[in-house]
């Protein structure tokens, strides 16, 4: 089982990203740390006490996925939108097998 990888010693959350990055570089900077902190062969459980630190919430439905999402909120041209984050923990057992990250922005 390999080890998580420690990206930064200030621990990434997904407010974090909305305030820190701005753009692509959220997600550039999401792919990066959670790939890095959940690499395959990874405990599924270590994934999600990472992602529930990060401020996700995570059920497993359906049973092979760890279903993870966070919500914040940017400003876009002084008009606030939501974000929603959606964090998938492909599993095998209490195998990481693969991780997919999403963003998405809806205006209000």
């Amino acid at each position: 089982m390999a080890d998580p990888i420690t990206v930064s010693a200030r621990p990434t959350t997904f407010n974090s990203l909305e305030y820190d990055y701005s753009g692509q570089d959220r997600i550039d900077r999401a792919n990066a740390y959670l790939h890095a902190s959940i690499p395959i062969g990874s405990s599924v459980e270590d994934a999600r006490a990472l992602l529930l630190k990060a401020g996700a919430r995570c059920s497993t439905r359906p049973a092979a996925r760890l279903h993870c999402t966070a919500e914040s909120f940017e400003t876009v041209e002084s008009v606030l939108h939501d974000v929603d984050w959606t964090v998938d923990v492909d599993r095998q057992g209490d195998t990481v097998t693969g991780l997919s990250i999403e963003r998405q922005s809806f205006g209000s």
